[in-house]
């Protein structure tokens, strides 16, 4: 649908005020003219003409003080209109920065909710594996146990079979596992892991006359 042309019957505010102080310039150069010519004739001492040019400033000067107020009027509306409408612009723009405001905050709050659930998630998934890596660790800690009593087995064996006369005094363990536990942070700290943290309680709300009072986190 087309737009409808405004059509105005009279002039603007802005109009009428450029109109109202043109109007102020002739009556006040009149009121000038009228003033100087005033000041010469009692200046010489031409009272009959002063007379004359002080009957004619009276209306003169009347004239330049309604064309004053004209102006003046027309000039405070246009004033009080611009405030107004620099209020309501102010207002608009409040609104909508409170607006958009509130919707960067739903927004926010479900983007924290969705990234809340990703890092209970992965840690999880993290504890998992560390459990996983912990069992592998005690395994492999059991199966060098084995290795040692074994590896002592063999020398035994040996000296049944008459390999050798005697056993050696001291029969260095099977220590791959120890010396990773030892020597390398990740391993010894997986060896003393004692599983995930447990959930902290929730804290008690305080208590009021009036109820209880439960805190937000926002």
């Amino acid at each position: 649908m087309a737009g409808l042309a405004v059509v105005r019957d009279s002039p603007s505010l802005d109009e009428r005020l450029a109109d109202a102080r043109r109007a102020e310039i002739a009556p006040r150069n009149k009121v000038a003219e009228l003033t100087s010519a005033l000041e010469a004739a009692i200046e010489a001492k031409d009272y009959a003409k002063a007379d004359k040019l002080q009957a004619q400033l009276v209306p003169a000067r009347e004239a330049l003080a309604l064309a004053e107020v004209e102006a003046r009027v027309l000039r405070e509306s246009r004033q009080e209109l611009d405030r107004v409408a620099a209020a309501a612009q102010r207002e608009l723009e409040d609104r909508q920065r409170r607006d958009e405001a509130q919707q960067a905050i739903g927004e926010a709050r479900a983007a924290d909710a969705i990234a809340q659930e990703q890092i209970e998630a992965h840690l999880t998934r993290m504890y998992d594996y560390a459990a996983a890596a912990q069992a592998e660790l005690s395994e492999a800690q059991e199966w060098e146990q084995k290795a040692s009593a074994e590896q002592r087995r063999v020398w035994q064996a040996r000296m049944a079979a008459g390999e050798i006369d005697s056993m050696p005094r001291i029969i260095p363990p099977e220590r791959k596992v120890s010396n990773l536990a030892d020597n390398v942070p990740l391993v010894g700290a997986l060896q003393r892991w004692e599983g995930p943290p447990r959930p902290r309680p929730a804290p008690v709300p305080a208590a009021t006359g009036r109820g209880t009072i439960q805190q937000s986190p926002w």
